[in-house]
């Protein structure tokens, strides 16, 4: 659905993102996580036509260009602004009438879904939670194809952080997803994909239950021992005086004896740790 090779952003002589590439499948609902100031704004930014770039984005086959806006795509940013004079169901139908188009069914479908249907009051009146869910109605109004979300959560209270992500699971039978978010509970809740960015650029790219199969294992050895390069890629990490290592199924694990029975390290014990999207994370972004 989504297809980027190359991004590259600068603002002057600072480079914000660096030949960037990844892709979203159609159907999907992907989660886009890195830390304050990585450049996620800026790449959603450029995925939507609001900034220059150099390199490609296509959506459905189609390609972004700057200063346009792209037919299949709906956005939702962090903080959506509306006419305040409006209610609900008037605001969507300008929404509407600025695309040529009238369909009340639509829009009753919608505010049924974000749980507005029963509100009356003018848009003004709104609480941040209730705006939060307007916007995510006018980002599916038009039944696009790959839905943009900013930090669709930010500052909201937990039962409103809930709502929309509710939302954003319910509309994956007629959209592709794409949100960026740091709360990383909500990533595992709702995501199939993961797109982590680094660095100025993508350091992670793919589905979380490859994270969850990984395993990591705490040993305990009789005597002081040293995991050089032989077990690099076990990615070896001494936790409170002991190592730590990381296997993703059981043929690396059966690897992983071999390798310390060759090196004439035998463990005392080998006990599973708890493996968190967090401690994914900081592996993947630590070099």
């Amino acid at each position: 659905m989504l297809q980027v090779n190359d991004l590259h952003k600068a603002y002057g002589q600072t480079t914000i993102i660096q030949q960037a590439s990844f892709s979203v499948p159609k159907g999907s609902i992907t989660a886009f996580v890195g830390a304050n100031g990585a450049g996620k704004t800026t790449v959603m930014k450029s995925l939507l036509g609001f900034t220059p770039f150099t390199g490609s984005i296509e959506v459905d086959g189609e390609p972004v260009v700057f200063g346009t806006t792209h037919p299949a795509i709906g956005y939702l940013p962090d903080v959506p602004a509306f006419y305040h004079f409006y209610t609900a169901p008037q605001y969507l139908a300008f929404c509407q009438q600025l695309r040529g188009v009238k369909d009340s069914a639509r829009i009753a479908t919608l505010l049924q879904r974000v749980g507005l249907a029963d509100a009356t009051q003018k848009i003004g009146h709104y609480s941040r939670g209730m705006r939060q869910r307007l916007g995510m109605a006018q980002a599916l109004l038009h039944r696009p194809k790959l839905v943009i979300c900013d930090e669709p959560t930010s500052a909201l209270d937990p039962q409103g952080r809930e709502a929309i992500l509710h939302i954003l699971k319910s509309s994956q039978h007629e959209t592709t997803v794409l949100f960026s978010t740091h709360i990383l509970a909500e990533a595992e809740a709702i995501s199939d994909r993961l797109l982590v960015l680094h660095n100025k650029g993508i350091a992670y790219e793919g589905a979380l239950p490859t994270i969850a199969s990984a395993t990591t294992y705490t040993l305990t050895f009789a005597t002081i021992v040293k995991l050089d390069t032989r077990f690099s890629a076990f990615m070896p990490q001494q936790v409170n005086g002991q190592w730590q290592v990381t296997v993703p199924d059981e043929a690396a694990r059966a690897k992983l004896l071999q390798t310390l029975l060759l090196a004439g390290y035998i463990p005392t014990a080998m006990q599973p740790v708890a493996r968190s999207l967090q401690h994914f994370l900081t592996e993947v972004t630590s070099c």
